[in-house]
């Protein structure tokens, strides 16, 4: 595993094949950078292009990007993720991204095979989901609890989101603490932004 820079971002880049790509990433260097790579390969980096590569850099980018972004825009967009954090892989997902890829996973399996398949599910009009097989223990209120946590809500904001009362909340992340083996909402921001060790 890479150490989370931009260089590791790199050779995914370089392996994608797809004819245009507008590359979006919440550092503009990392961002020039990656259309550098695919200007190499000659692939035109553009920002009209329909295909949108959300680079999940810095953490939360690709989320943020994905929640300003119509359902419509969704369907054309490919995120490139890091984080390996089960639990923002899946609200990223459900974001309905068309195609969700951990870096290091693609980078350990053949290329061509992966690139080949996120082109034939995008063109079938398929989603494509190349992240780690993981069932989560926590059900969907616990899973919003720990991302409305790890953004720095307090249980008040989390519980008007959600319309349920701050008693929930509470007992939810009580819930979240105790399946996950984490003590504090630090740890849990560390732990959903795959920041710290696996607790």
């Amino acid at each position: 595993m890479g150490d989370g820079t931009s260089s590791d971002v790199i050779p995914f880049l370089e392996a994608l094949t797809l004819d245009r790509l507008e590359v979006l990433c919440g550092v503009p260097s990392v961002a020039h950078m990656a259309s550098l790579a695919l200007a190499e390969l000659g692939l035109l980096a553009s920002p009209s292009a329909e295909v949108k590569l959300i680079l999940d850099f810095p953490m939360s980018h690709a989320m943020r990007v994905l929640e300003g972004t119509s359902a419509h825009g969704r369907q054309r967009t490919i995120v490139a993720t890091r984080n390996p954090c089960p639990e923002h892989a899946e609200d990223l997902w459900e974001l309905g991204a068309r195609a969700l890829v951990m870096i290091d996973l693609a980078l350990a399996e053949p290329m061509g095979r992966v690139l080949v398949e996120l082109r034939e599910r995008m063109a079938a009009g398929e989603r494509y989901r190349l992240t780690p097989v993981f069932q989560s223990p926590l059900n969907s209120t616990e899973r919003a609890v720990l991302r409305y946590t790890a953004r720095g809500w307090e249980q008040r904001r989390i519980a008007e989101e959600l319309r349920v009362g701050e008693q929930s909340v509470r007992n939810a992340a009580s819930r979240v603490h105790f399946k996950l083996g984490l003590s504090n909402p630090a740890q849990l921001a560390l732990y959903y932004w795959g920041l710290g060790p696996r607790f």
